[in-house]
């Protein structure tokens, strides 16, 4: 049996996916599993995830790191780390009525401006995988919010002694929130035990890391009518009082802006995949032929995995 303290690079190699809170996590078929603060960086000995269940996030992780020796996912299981959408602005309060005698109508008020999109939760999965129905990794950006509209503009007053009132200007729309970030999202898989080999699984793993859409900017609130012209009797004779003019409507808010996209890599890890065999392969010899594996050994193997993987992350530029 190898001792681990005598050979580093033993150590290094035969080590992965173990820790000291390394565990087991079976979540059931269509249920929900959320990752807590605590949990940002999961290590499992196995994980097994049932048809339609879903994994989602507390509020305020930004970040998942997901190591797992075995896994066995089902089908039609989600993984969703996108942003939450924007709130929508507040419509501006209208000047409801008539504005006094003579007077100018008031102005309707401005619409609040929507927020922006929350940012996505950036994902690094590292699944070996013994079983695979369909995975789903969500990781766009929330929508912006809407701005508010804005208020409408009161009506002018009426004559007395002295032209209509001018109607009140409509407010202005509130400006449409941003878009939220999507997030980078990393997936490196390896087939272990009697999974197949793992070219198909590609087609099994989809990822989305689209930015969030950008918020509409609110419309401007509707000006309020001008007072209607009149005569009026005066001393000798009737005198016309002009009318008052149409409040101006508000301008439309300025619309948000796309959320930028987050980049993704959903790749087969060559050297897992060799781990994997050399630690299944060393878990079946007896204890004196594992002995007999020198340090020497381990690392010339070592150095043959990452040369051939070097040569096969060429080949795929």
């Amino acid at each position: 049996m190898i001792k681990l303290s005598t050979y580093p690079l033993a150590l290094a190699f035969l080590a992965f996916g173990m820790a000291a809170d390394a565990r087991d996590l079976n979540i059931a078929a269509g249920a929900t599993y959320t990752i807590t603060a605590a949990e940002t960086d999961l290590v499992l000995d196995s994980l097994a995830v049932g048809d339609n269940a879903r994994i989602t996030f507390a509020d305020g992780v930004e970040q998942w790191r997901l190591t797992v020796k075995r896994a066995v996912i089902g089908r039609g299981v989600t993984i969703d780390g996108r942003g939450s959408n924007g709130a929508n602005g507040r419509d501006g309060i209208s000047a409801e009525g008539v504005a006094d005698e003579c007077e100018n109508g008031l102005p309707g008020q401005p619409g609040s401006g929507g927020l922006n999109g929350g940012d996505a939760v950036a994902i690094d999965l590292q699944l070996g995988i013994a079983a695979i129905g369909s995975l789903n990794v969500l990781a766009g950006g929330g929508s912006g919010g809407i701005g508010g509209a804005g208020g409408n503009g009161q009506n002018g007053g009426p004559p007395g002694y002295c032209r209509g009132g001018d109607g009140g200007a409509g407010g202005p729309g509130g400006a449409g929130g941003n878009g939220g970030r999507g997030a980078n999202v990393a997936v490196n898989y390896w087939a272990v035990g009697e999974a197949p080999a793992a070219g198909s699984y590609d087609r099994q793993i989809k990822v989305l890391v689209e930015g969030g859409s950008a918020g509409d900017g609110g419309v401007g609130g509707v000006g309020g009518k001008g007072a209607e012209g009149a005569y009026r009797k005066g001393p000798g004779a009737r005198r016309w009082l002009a009318a008052g003019d149409n409040g101006v409507n508000g301008n439309n808010g300025a619309g948000g802006e796309q959320g930028r996209d987050g980049q993704l890599r959903v790749q087969q890890s060559l050297q897992q995949r060799i781990g994997a065999m050399v630690r299944e392969a060393t878990a079946q010899q007896t204890p004196a032929a594992a002995q007999n594996r020198s340090a020497p050994d381990i690392a010339e193997l070592m150095r043959r995995i990452e040369a051939l993987e070097r040569r096969v992350r060429q080949l795929e530029q």
